[in-house]
């Protein structure tokens, strides 16, 4: 479990969303909403040159995106399928310890029925089962090629009536749903990359085994790998940096873009425009460059890119946007809806 916040001079980002660019969306979804237990929370179509420009894709772009909630409050899972311009198909040689946002680790209720869902998706585990202390874990790809850490953790309660803290307003907790636990970025350089997310974002510092050892390289097909990682914390899901010396991580094509399969990034969210201000004059500050201006207003969000080149996304969402930002699960619909005639 990650640890709960503590105060920090500056004010601690929430790491509130995961953002993937798929090549199928009704099949991105339906694995995470059938086979890992995430529930729908709509989505709209985009084009024009607000996405375009935001997501650095040319002179237009058009993408659907959708997004899925799990049992935590202020995080959700988030899918783009671009249309124009489509990306390029993941490589099947592809692997964790390649730079960019390399895997996602996710909390689930019940390890054994995940397992037996992904398998008869068709979704096989890349490495055997480990156990640590009475949790266990395995690794598998999704339909994206994208590592998913499946952790038999219990997940996180729902809380009913509406939560910030855990618990709902009635102090009722709902079913268990999975947890998004952490986010791996593989870098080229750890101080670099750790420069950007940790000094300048303010993501608080973990212990570097908070999250993994050296064992753990087996579960995504890296037996025997040698990395150096830092781990930091974004209120409750973690972020993992890593460089790998043995396998080492290959580069990412020269002309890459957002719109190419795979993890796209992350986002770094807080509830009150003034907090995101902050964040965003410290990096400009920092010489980071955002990809477009944020107008006056309760909400906002922009990209930029750390020292290595890899995508974040930051903004401002007050409570009362969650419904047209994904923070609020589609009514009528529950995990396994299936539309049958």
């Amino acid at each position: 479990m990650i640890a709960a916040p503590f105060r920090t001079p500056f004010p601690e980002p929430h790491l509130a969303q995961v953002a993937w660019s798929v090549r199928d969306l009704a099949r991105a979804c339906r694995f995470y909403v059938e086979v890992i237990g995430f529930v729908r929370a709509g989505g709209r179509l985009l084009w024009g040159p607000g996405l375009s420009v935001l997501q650095e894709l040319g002179d237009d772009a058009e993408a659907t995106v959708w997004w899925a909630l799990g049992g935590q409050p202020f995080v959700q899972l988030e899918f783009f399928h671009h249309t124009r311009p489509v990306g390029r198909v993941r490589s099947a040689a592809s692997g964790p310890q390649d730079l960019g946002w390399s895997r996602v680790a996710i909390g689930v209720p019940d390890l054994e029925v995940v397992l037996r869902r992904a398998k008869d998706a068709g979704h096989l585990p890349l490495g055997p089962v480990q156990t640590d202390a009475g949790v266990s874990r395995v690794a598998l790809r999704d339909p994206d090629g994208v590592v998913v850490e499946l952790i038999g953790d219990g997940g996180q309660r729902e809380a009913l009536g509406g939560a910030v803290d855990g618990q709902g307003e009635s102090g009722q907790v709902g079913v268990a749903r999975p947890a998004v636990r952490s986010v791996a970025l593989s870098v080229a350089d750890l101080a670099r990359a750790s420069h950007f997310w940790i000094e300048t974002c303010g993501l608080v510092e973990r212990a570097a085994d908070a999250l993994h050892s050296p064992d753990h390289e087996a579960l995504w097909g890296l037996p025997g790998a040698r990395c150096e990682r830092r781990v930091a914390r974004g209120v409750d899901v973690a972020l993992e940096l890593v460089q790998y010396v043995d396998p080492p991580g290959r580069a990412r094509a020269r002309d890459a873009r957002l719109s190419d399969q795979g993890l796209l990034n992350v986002a770094l969210a807080f509830r009150d425009r003034a907090r995101f201000d902050a964040l965003h004059e410290r990096l400009l500050a920092a010489g980071y460059r955002a990809t477009v201006a944020c107008p006056a207003g309760p909400f906002a969000s922009t990209y930029l890119r750390d020292g290595e080149g890899n995508s974040c996304e930051i903004f401002a969402c007050p409570e009362d946007h969650d419904a047209l930002l994904g923070f609020v699960a589609e009514g009528g619909f529950s995990p396994g809806t299936r539309l049958d005639p």
